[in-house]
């Protein structure tokens, strides 16, 4: 009677270790590549016999500022727009502007979730 439930059931299993398999997979192979451009990268570095002074000139870093790693993300800049309020917007008649400021702190709260998330 559940013969179908039953093998769907089972193809999701196999399918879902597959997918676990291959994501194992993709995130040994990135951390080689990684590893191997950076290799590449110190091996160019090294072969110019340059020194760090001289490197940081060559790319124009003034020597204070610091490599970004995973612990030291650089933020991106925020994307400022202006918001248009139109001429009739019903939060302008008496009486609406308890509702206006609640509003305004769940706006701002959305926002500050949305600014929070990692991406």
């Amino acid at each position: 009677m559940f013969e179908k439930l039953f093998r769907l059931r089972a193809e999701y299993n196999k399918s879902e270790i597959r997918l676990l398999e291959a994501q194992k997979k993709f995130d040994e192979v990135s951390a080689r590549l990684k590893e191997a451009e950076q290799t590449e990268i110190l091996n160019l570095v090294y072969s110019q016999k340059l020194t760090p002074e001289e490197l940081a000139d060559l790319f124009g870093i003034d020597g204070k500022v610091s490599v970004p790693t995973a612990e030291t993300k650089v933020k991106e800049p925020k994307n400022e727009t202006e918001e248009v309020i139109p001429e009739d917007d019903p939060a302008e008649f008496p009486g609406d502007e308890a509702e206006d400021e609640e509003s305004n702190e769940t706006d701002e709260n959305e926002m500050e979730d949305l600014l929070n998330e990692d991406f």
